[in-house]
């Protein structure tokens, strides 16, 4: 089968035979998919509510777009920030407590851990729900959140002003 009929077909399952949309994205659509896969849904879920997409085309799109997120505006960072500074005690104490350390020295190996070592060993799922939480907050992607935490300076509470 032609790779391009294949494709014609997954639109047309999405949204009803002969309705196709176009391959621009809007900010409307990216925010609805950010929402959707936020609160657990399916894609096949969340294309039932996107008009035209399919549940391959929301998938490639969160996890090739939106969860790969390099451009933050100053508001963004001041809020991952606050939000990382307002939840951190809670993740750290129930990570801390699995360790047999403090929050604080639970947190501070999380710093010293090079990036590359963090992706290596497995992610602990307090530790996720934590990200998933701030992520919804802010409206974007929990991977997108997570990993620009490592390029901030988190360990100090967000400047005034």
């Amino acid at each position: 089968m032609d790779i391009s009929k294949l494709l014609s077909n997954q639109e047309e399952n999405a949204s009803g035979p002969g309705v196709r949309k176009k391959s621009t994205w809007s900010s409307e659509e990216d925010e609805t998919v950010i929402k959707l896969r936020g609160k657990g849904q399916t894609w096949d879920k969340i294309s039932k509510e996107m008009t035209g997409r399919s549940s391959t085309s929301c998938r490639l799109r969160y996890q090739n777009y939106l969860e790969k997120k390099t451009e933050w505006t100053e508001t963004e960072l001041a809020n991952l920030a606050e939000l990382y500074s307002r939840h951190r005690e809670d993740m750290w104490t129930k990570i801390s407590t699995m360790l047999g350390v403090s929050w604080e020295k639970a947190e501070d190996m999380h710093w010293v851990m090079k990036s590359t070592d963090r992706i290596a060993r497995l992610y602990s799922s307090e530790c996720e729900h934590m990200w998933k939480q701030i992520a919804n907050e802010m409206g974007l992607p929990w991977k997108a959140v997570e990993k620009k935490h490592w390029h901030m300076d988190l360990k100090s509470p967000p400047q005034a002003g």
